[in-house]
């Protein structure tokens, strides 16, 4: 219940005016998510909101500088975070730790979604830094109707990707690209190196250790994650974007039928929990959808064959902290507290799932008794930066995924095999990693260099500081 309020059938506490300043996407956002209800039950509590729309418009060459610089200048009681947010403030000891309010108010984690408090506290060492409102997920969604009507087994929890591949090929590939039916579907654009990334995150492969300066993509494991890829890009059970049917009308109905899973045209799609609104839409149309899909439901998402217990496919990217030096503490903690309360989490799954899936599982289901367990029964892995001081800079990673994009191509359209991909990746990794060394003008810490790491000779300045390190990620590693 809400703590402290009516509805949760205390009276209202009665304190002193004060002011949060709160760093959040927007003041509309804010207020239309959080702020409005919490105003009711906390009439005291106002909020100053510090916007990132400026960050997230596209203006800013490299965003990840630009929060950090913003929260140092604002100075907030509160803010809205992501994981490598809470990573990296975490390591320099900028935010408090949750623990303590947490046993005050007697707030179960446990009925929580299992796996990501456990992971952010792996993150503070053994400490709760922050709080999620909410998650997203990966999942394998899957037409029933399609199924049963070839006689295929449905697929399970917890399968390979070489397993789920082999079920997707199991469906006829005969008939017109634009009308037959197709085995998977699965990213946006269905390049390789989409659909590798995948794989290789379900498998655990880094393409560099930051820690000891080394690209490590030219690995038969490597090789093994792209071929899988490869087979799964080039196979007809595949569907590509391309093989998209034009809209006959701009109904909604329309809309919905471009979605080739929705269409009944492709059996198994790996989605995001965002597609649950639009199964919802279909099944309201009753009988104008006679031709959209009926029966459904989900499986986890394909695991690796190292990591069956294990995905990346899990997403935080609203997490609240309260900043260590902030004089309002005590008000910041309500807030968390309300957004971590089951009731509000009651409250919030009425609207949909259109901002993510809620934190507590019991809310985390429908009528239909659809598997919502597939969401979060595998254990979160998040693709930890390390130590702020060993960090690359983003354009290394935005550097390093275009030169991957390019060679992937090129396997894809049959001018390279992988192996070659591979080399060449890892020779054009390797000199991007010495140039952006080169760059950094000496700022890493000489006890730290290793021959592996160390600047060219005749490129270092040690006056003059290293753009942009600080704060660096990698996300798309």
């Amino acid at each position: 219940m809400f703590a402290g309020c009516s509805l949760g059938g205390k009276e209202q506490e009665t304190n002193d005016p004060v002011t949060l300043k709160v760093v959040y996407y927007s003041e509309e956002e804010f207020y239309r998510n959080y702020g409005m209800l919490f105003s009711t039950l906390y009439p005291e509590i106002e909020f100053e909101v510090v916007s990132l729309q400026r960050i997230y418009n596209g203006n800013e060459a490299d965003p990840v500088k630009a929060k950090q610089e913003l929260i140092e200048k604002e100075k907030p009681d509160l803010l809205l975070i992501d994981l490598y947010d809470l990573e990296t403030l975490t390591e320099k000891g900028e935010l408090l730790s949750l623990d303590t309010y947490i046993a005050q108010d007697k707030i179960n984690t446990d009925e929580m979604v299992p796996g990501i408090i456990d992971m952010m506290k792996e993150m503070g060492e053994g400490q709760l830094y922050g709080m999620p409102s909410s998650f997203s997920g990966r999942v394998l969604y899957y037409n029933k109707g399609l199924f049963d009507a070839h006689n295929i087994p449905y697929p399970t929890d917890q399968m390979t990707w070489s397993e789920v591949i082999q079920l997707a090929e199991r469906f006829p590939a005969d008939g017109e690209p634009m009308d037959r039916i197709y085995g998977i579907k699965l990213g946006y654009s269905g390049q390789l190196n989409e659909i590798s990334d995948m794989i290789e995150g379900s498998e655990g492969l880094k393409y560099v250790n930051e820690a000891t300066r080394q690209i490590t993509v030219n690995t038969p494991a490597w090789q093994e994650a792209v071929e899988l890829a490869k087979k799964l890009t080039s196979s007809e059970a595949f569907y590509h974007q391309d093989q998209q049917r034009e809209p006959m009308s701009m109904t909604y109905q329309s809309y919905l039928k471009q979605n080739p899973f929705l269409s009944n045209r492709v059996a198994m799609l790996i989605d995001q929990s965002h597609l649950l609104r639009e199964l919802e839409e279909v099944s309201k149309l009753g009988g104008d959808s006679d031709d959209l899909i009926k029966d459904w439901n989900m499986v986890t998402v394909p695991v690796g064959e190292q990591n069956r217990d294990s995905t990346t496919g899990v997403f935080l990217s609203e997490i609240f902290a309260i900043m260590k030096d902030s004089t309002n503490a005590e008000a910041a903690w309500k807030l968390i507290s309300f957004v971590a309360d089951e009731e509000h989490t009651r409250l919030k799954s009425k609207l949909g799932y259109t901002r993510g899936l809620p934190i507590h599982t019991k809310y985390i289901r429908d009528d239909a008794g659809h598997h919502f367990e597939a969401f979060y029964k595998l254990k979160p892995s998040f693709n930890r930066k390390g130590a702020v001081e060993n960090r690359l800079p983003d354009s290394f990673h935005n550097e390093f995924y275009w030169a991957k994009q390019e060679e992937f191509q090129a396997v894809q359209d049959g001018s390279k095999s992988v192996e070659e991909a591979l080399s060449a990746l890892q020779a054009k990794g390797e000199a991007l990693l010495a140039k952006t060394e080169a760059s950094a003008d000496g700022s890493k810490p000489t006890e730290q260099a290793t021959e592996t790491d160390m600047p060219a000779e005749g490129s270092t300045q040690p006056d003059t500081p290293a753009e942009g390190t600080d704060l660096a990620t990698d996300e798309g590693a």
